[in-house]
């Protein structure tokens, strides 16, 4: 985060920046009509001037709406630690359990999360647990303290076993507006 640059030197800020701009590269994002899938990046150019201590970024113009959705439900804070994220499993949980954090309580259907997450339908419960619950509950348990996930049972007619039905995630609630303090550089 960048709130960890009291004083520190320009180049380490630098490095930062440039750190942040090949993640952002890394969003490779979806957008399905239809039969034709399109996958794109949202940014063109990204140039900083140390100079004149000014960054500089352009999006491309055919996708300023999803920017914009995104500006719209996230601070600048939490694109920060969107971006940070490396899984799209942990950044598509992050996006849902973001909705209830003044609740801390997050309830879905196994269906819904699997549409929600885009989950293939090859996969078993042991294999969304083993590539997305237990990867993507480590690396979001830093921004949701005490992150947990309980598996709701039932028993499946026609069959001796019982499945998943239900993920109830559970995390300390925060509120909306928490805030972060970041150094000045202009004084």
């Amino acid at each position: 985060s960048l709130s960890q640059f009291k004083k520190t030197s320009k180049e380490a800020f630098v490095n930062k920046l440039k750190s942040t701009y090949q993640k952002l590269l890394a969003l490779i994002f979806k957008e399905e009509k239809g039969s034709r899938t399109t996958y794109f990046t949202l940014f063109d150019e990204f140039t900083i001037d140390t100079a004149e201590e000014t960054i500089s970024i352009t999006i491309k113009e055919k996708y300023f709406y999803i920017l914009n959705g995104l500006t719209a439900n996230f601070t600048r804070f939490e694109l920060a630690e969107f971006v940070s994220l490396k899984s799209s499993y942990s950044k598509g949980l992050y996006r849902l359990l973001k909705q209830f954090r003044s609740t801390g309580f997050y309830e879905v259907s196994i269906e819904d999360f699997r549409r929600l997450l885009d989950v293939p339908k090859s996969y078993r419960m042991s294999d969304i647990n083993k590539t997305i619950l237990t990867p993507a509950l480590t690396e979001l348990s830093d921004i949701f303290p005490e992150l947990q996930c309980e598996k709701i049972k039932r028993a499946v007619p026609g069959s001796r076993g019982v499945s998943v039905v239900k993920l109830i995630f559970s995390f300390k609630p925060t509120s909306k507006k928490d805030s972060i303090l970041l150094y000045d550089y202009t004084k």
